[in-house]
């Protein structure tokens, strides 16, 4: 009986070390995606009729608004690294 328990421990144990260290791998990756992003999309050439200087037509309500795709970008690239800092941020708070 003492040793399934123990081996119970060290299996948990072992799980812990190991969704620690995929959970910190992935959060690697998400925080290295967000440079390279930026400097695949403005200083690549991946597409001959899309840039980061072509213009994104918006018709809403008779209204016509022209955006910069670069523009675009980095405002999607901003809110996605503010809610990643929010959620990091609101992680830290509870467990206080």
């Amino acid at each position: 009986m003492v040793k399934i328990t123990l081996i119970v421990k060290v299996g948990r144990f072992l799980l812990k070390i190991i969704f620690f260290t995929l959970t910190f791998m992935l959060l690697s990756l998400m925080i290295a995606a967000v440079p390279l992003g930026f400097y695949l999309f403005f200083f690549e050439r991946i597409s001959e009729v899309y840039t980061f200087k072509s213009n994104f037509l918006i018709e809403l309500l008779s209204l016509r608004i022209e955006i910069c795709m670069g523009f675009l970008f980095t405002a999607f690239s901003l809110v996605y690294v503010l809610c990643f800092l929010v959620s990091f941020k609101r992680d830290i708070v509870s467990r206080a």
